[in-house]
């Protein structure tokens, strides 16, 4: 059985042809060019493990992801990554110094005195 895509040409040219090391799962991709109009072409190629996928989790490590309580698939470092973003974010407006290195403490009390006032006027 054929399988045929319609696929617009510019995803075509940023499809990496030949270089499956990213993904164990696919194989090296061969296009054959069946019809083409309006920039539009008809593709025939070999349906991967990664067509099946989501985009969202297609060439993602499965180690680096576990299950939510309410079933949902999340990152395992959700905590640290989002901490780290938060550090950020106090950084820029002036709220904690630029360290690479800090504690997670010092995270929660620079938001703290950030937010004492808004606490202490309910």
């Amino acid at each position: 059985m054929e399988i045929f895509t319609h696929l617009n040409v510019s995803d075509i040219q940023n499809w990496n042809i030949g270089n499956s090391s990213k993904n164990s799962n696919a194989e090296q991709v061969t296009l054959d060019i069946v019809a083409s109009s309006n920039d539009v072409r008809t593709v025939m190629r070999k349906v991967t493990l990664d067509d099946f996928i989501i985009p969202e989790y297609r060439g993602k490590n499965p180690e680096d992801y576990e299950f939510r309580h309410d079933g949902k698939i999340v990152r395992k470092d959700r905590w640290e990554t989002g901490i780290h973003k938060i550090h950020t974010m106090l950084v820029e407006a002036g709220a904690m110094k630029d360290q690479p290195e800090f504690e997670i403490d010092d995270v929660v009390e620079s938001v703290r005195s950030l937010l004492e006032p808004m606490l202490e006027r309910k």
